[in-house]
């Protein structure tokens, strides 16, 4: 059996691009040997004009927040966790269109991940779940230049790759190949860019 490969990947659960490739890169990982670590980017703050980003109102906005809470619960039960939290939020976000901000919506999404429903508002009361949220996607701006998710790194390397942006999200044996050019794109230090026009519509999916 050839060894695993560990890989890191940046989300931000509002982002629906960065969604969709969680739902292949599981995919792959059910038929490869592949481990996935779940790491936080907000696009909120990477977004923020210069003079916004340490400005405290930030750690409150819908996508921050929910960063905070899956930090908090990453403390408690660590990456197997933040993967059926992601999954339960991404399924409410993206695939049936509620907003995951909602106290009701929010209490499902912890329940389904094994939490209890007021990890929300302890995670809020928190500051350094902030603090974390924060210093992860620092570190990623600074270590891989990142600047958006999906990014995915190999685990110890300092290449990251934005991408892959899919939808659909192919399954089988299209998705075992779009994981192979990705692998190898991720070994190579002086890729920088592969681009073409988007020609879908970005559509409604859930993890399976």
């Amino acid at each position: 059996m050839a060894d695993a490969i560990d890989l890191d990947f940046y989300f931000d659960p509002a982002c629906g691009w960065a969604w969709r490739t969680s739902i292949w890169i599981r995919r792959i990982a059910a038929e490869r040997s592949l481990n996935v670590t779940w790491k936080l980017f907000c696009l909120a703050l990477n977004n923020a004009p210069e003079d916004m980003k340490n400005d405290p109102s930030l750690d409150t906005v819908d996508g921050m927040a929910i960063e905070r809470t899956i930090a908090l619960a990453r403390r408690k039960g660590g990456n197997d966790v933040v993967d059926k939290l992601y999954v339960a939020y991404g399924n409410a976000r993206h695939g049936g269109k509620e907003n995951y901000a909602e106290p009701a919506v929010q209490a499902r999404c912890l329940e389904a991940a094994g939490l209890p429903a007021s990890l929300f508002d302890e995670a809020m009361a928190d500051a350094s779940t902030a603090q974390e949220v924060r210093a992860e996607t620092q570190e990623a701006i600074d270590k891989l230049a990142a600047f958006g998710v999906p990014t995915l790194v190999l685990a110890g390397s300092n290449v990251g790759v934005f991408g892959p942006v899919i939808d659909p999200v192919p399954d089988g044996q299209d998705a075992l190949c779009l994981w192979d050019s990705v692998y190898t794109s991720l070994k190579q230090p002086f890729l920088y860019e592969m681009k073409r026009t988007r020609q879908h519509r970005l559509g409604t999916q859930f993890a399976d």
